[in-house]
């Protein structure tokens, strides 16, 4: 959503001229690019340390082509 946000500010900016509009514009724009890193730091902090997702459980059997043997945590 934050990236969204940046969109318009960013449009705005490059499109007017000097005056009141703009500089809100571009305050506003930078609020939300600080958003969008850090929230996307987070998410990739997440996805990479949190508990999402499945766990294998067990050694892989590389002499069969079947994943049946190892256990899954999920």
């Amino acid at each position: 959503m934050a990236m969204l946000v940046l969109h318009g500010p960013g449009w705005l900016a490059m499109k007017l001229g000097l005056g009141p509009v703009r500089s809100r514009a571009m305050r506003v724009g930078t609020w939300a690019a600080v958003a969008v890193i850090v929230l996307y730091a987070a998410g990739g902090l997440w996805l990479a340390y949190g508990d999402l997702g499945f766990a294998i459980a067990g050694a892989i059997d590389t002499a069969g082509s079947s994943a049946a043997n190892v256990g899954i945590i999920g």
